[in-house]
């Protein structure tokens, strides 16, 4: 079953919180929060969710922690158009009441320094993963406080992980000091954790922390895994049609031959529930693309490459990460009325692509702007594969180029 714009309906389901978990917020009690001056926390609880109250100020945790990991899940109020910018339900979340990631109702816009899942003023987000105001939505912050030395001289800079919705939008980024509106700029090692009123009824709920003996630091593995090792092609294999296919500078290079249908290049395993990573380089007269789940079996059309395609579209359609099913039902989440990701593929330059595909849930975002989001049961696994689609006749050769290829898998 195909269904096309269902937005958020895979991730609007509560974490439940680890037997580790300190509970902050379980929706019965604001025991474990006060206002900065020490008064009890002035903001209203209704049908177990967290509601902030306008003009009361801002809330902090009564304790202080180190290194440490949360979740909190929020939601934005739906607001008329005409209200924009920064007055679209914002709020924030603040680790040691210093440094910052935004909360906005950003859905649809470009990353930027300032929208949702920012670390405010300092880095905009590495893709845009903001649903739409009026749904549920997480982060997951992993955050390690700065290192000062036995003289309190700072020798490391505090640092975030930051997955929004699911999808990491931070990675081990370092954050020289306290950002935007932090009233407190000297750093220290603990600190509270902080809601912002920001004058907008946001709502919170499911706030949970683990305190982390063993800080994130830029030696904490990489939570993506490359499946190209910029040197060769082990671990794939080329199906379809003849078209070429190279290492060249780091980069896998495709080339068209004449007269050969669609060719792909294919991770030997299997991926079922992921997150993808890549850059990609096309030629402005090829059409090209990126399999997900894909498979190609002897029982159906020959052996044929079959199964959903992330669009790399470089002509005036520019349905670059729209989704369309190879040798299947042709085109299943189109851009044509979707204007900002058509606006945000760089022709003849290097383009950022990522894919989060979990359960029937598959989004695509284009050098960071969200373009696709279907819910489709038809297949929960298959290859990666790489595109070079067919030319006909055409002898002179048109390339695309992939680097950075990189996976993680959704496990849990």
């Amino acid at each position: 079953m195909m269904c096309v714009g269902v937005i958020g309906a895979s991730l609007a389901i509560a974490v439940v919180p680890p037997p580790e978990a300190v509970v902050l917020f379980d929706g019965s009690s604001l025991d474990a929060w006060q206002h900065d001056d020490g008064r009890d926390a002035g903001w209203t609880i209704e049908d177990g969710v967290l509601v902030v109250r306008p003009g009361s100020g801002s809330i902090r945790t009564r304790d202080t922690y180190g290194a440490l990991t949360l979740h909190l899940e929020y939601m934005t109020p739906v607001l008329p158009d005409e209200i924009q910018g920064q007055a679209r339900g914002n709020s924030g979340v603040y680790l040691h009441n210093r440094y910052e990631v935004q909360i906005l109702d950003s859905a649809g816009r470009a990353p930027a320094p300032n929208e949702a899942a920012a670390i405010y003023g300092r880095r905009a987000p590495d893709v845009n993963a903001a649903l739409p105001a009026g749904h549920w939505q997480t982060y997951d912050i992993d955050f390690a406080p700065p290192r000062f030395d036995a003289q309190g001289r700072k020798i490391a800079d505090a640092m975030m992980t930051v997955l929004h919705n699911g999808v990491v939008v931070h990675e081990k980024v370092s954050v020289p000091g306290p950002t935007g509106m932090a009233r407190i700029r000297a750093e220290v090692a603990t600190g509270p954790i902080v809601l912002q009123d920001h004058g907008d009824k946001v709502r919170f709920r499911n706030i949970w922390m683990i305190e982390r003996a063993h800080a994130l630091s830029e030696h904490t593995p990489d939570l993506f895994t490359p499946i190209f090792d910029g040197q060769t092609l082990d671990g794939w294999v080329k199906r379809g049609g003849e078209a070429e296919y190279r290492v060249e500078d780091g980069c896998i290079v495709g080339t068209t031959r004449p007269n050969t249908p669609n060719t792909f290049l294919c991770t030997e395993r299997a991926f079922a529930d992921f997150e993808l990573d890549l850059e990609f380089k096309v030629d402005d007269e090829l059409n090209s693309g990126v399999q997900i789940r894909s498979a190609s079996d002897p029982g159906y059309r020959n052996g044929v490459v079959h199964g959903y395609q992330v669009e790399i579209d470089p002509s005036d359609r520019a349905y670059t990460c729209g989704i369309y099913e190879e040798s299947g039902r042709g085109w299943l989440y189109p851009l044509d009325e979707n204007k900002p990701p058509r606006e945000a593929f760089r022709n003849g330059q290097w383009n950022h692509m990522r894919v989060w595909a979990r359960g029937p849930h598959i989004r695509t975002w284009i050098n960071g702007v969200p373009a696709a989001d279907l819910i489709d049961d038809k297949a929960a696994s298959g290859f990666i594969g790489l595109q070079v689609h067919g030319v006909g006749s055409r002898s002179e050769p048109l390339e695309v180029r992939w680097r950075n290829i990189r996976v993680r898998e959704l496990n849990e």
